[in-house]
């Protein structure tokens, strides 16, 4: 019998993979570090910069625009930050728990979310990486 691949990403590939999607927007929008490109909302207006502000998109609501500029370049920069360290310490736990021969060598999603990573993380993960083709 020949064993089937899983194509569930591992939990450290899924987080590893949402932190590099999120840098590469951020280079993609920042040519100046995320903490000098502040977005604004002005009712459905959305600005960003701290000195002379251009328009960045129109919302649909005041509260959608709120939303998008609380989501901005600094809290992207600070989840890809969040979401890096989870992987780290998800393949540190692994390669511990591995060691210890408590888990296969073989990481797969069998590598449960109680011992490689927090579950919110993942969800977060994977909630960056929806509608990508990662």
């Amino acid at each position: 019998m020949t064993p089937q691949h899983d194509p569930v990403p591992s939990p450290t590939a899924r987080l590893t993979a949402a932190a590099t999607h999120l840098r590469t927007l951020l280079t993609a929008i920042a040519t100046e570090s995320p903490a000098d490109l502040p977005l604004h909302a002005d009712g459905r207006t959305i600005t960003q910069g701290r000195i002379g502000l251009h328009d960045f998109a129109t919302a649909a609501t005041p509260e959608v625009a709120a939303f998008i500029t609380a989501m901005g370049p600094l809290a992207g920069e600070a989840i890809a930050t969040l979401l890096e360290t989870e992987a780290r310490v998800a393949a540190e736990d692994r390669a511990a728990l591995v060691a210890e021969g408590r888990i296969p060598e073989v990481e797969h999603r069998s590598c449960t979310v109680a011992t490689c990573t927090t579950e919110a993380a993942l969800a977060l993960a994977d909630a960056i990486l929806a509608g990508t083709d990662q």
